[in-house]
């Protein structure tokens, strides 16, 4: 017996509406702002204010092909000793990174690409996904 299901949401793309709504119906802030003459999200999480930057926007459709989650932390580590906690975070991860910018300050990131399709439930998965990463990098001893 044969039955029918509903299809599941997918993305080929996003817009930066479609990543609002996203983020509100899950219960996160997204204030729309601009970096430069490019639109970005700001939201948080416990506590931790991060952004998601938008890449590939399409003109005709408004879309992005892909996203990048980013988060910053200050730290009164310098050097060696702030290079090897971030190679030690990078080593356990896969899908994030940390880097030392070049004002000292702790990036996370996480890139997303879309251009391709994405299912809503890859896109809640991988919001949860950042969310926890951050809540872990949090509360790491770095």
């Amino acid at each position: 017996m044969f039955t029918t299901t509903t299809e599941p949401r997918i993305y080929e793309g996003i817009t930066v509406e479609e990543m609002r709504d996203l983020l509100s119906e899950e219960g996160y802030r997204a204030k729309l702002d601009q970096a430069g003459d490019k639109p970005v999200l700001r939201s948080s999480t416990g506590g931790t204010k991060f952004s998601v930057r938008f890449y590939g926007l399409s003109s005709t459709s408004n879309k992005a092909t892909s996203i990048t989650f980013v988060a910053y932390f200050t730290t009164d580590m310098k050097g060696t000793r702030a290079l090897d906690a971030v190679n030690k975070w990078n080593d356990s991860k896969r899908f994030a990174r940390a880097i030392i910018d070049s004002d000292g300050d702790l990036v996370v990131d996480a890139d997303v690409l879309l251009g391709k399709g994405i299912t809503r439930a890859q896109m809640l998965a991988t919001l949860e996904f950042w969310c926890s990463l951050l809540d872990t990098f949090r509360t790491t001893d770095l």
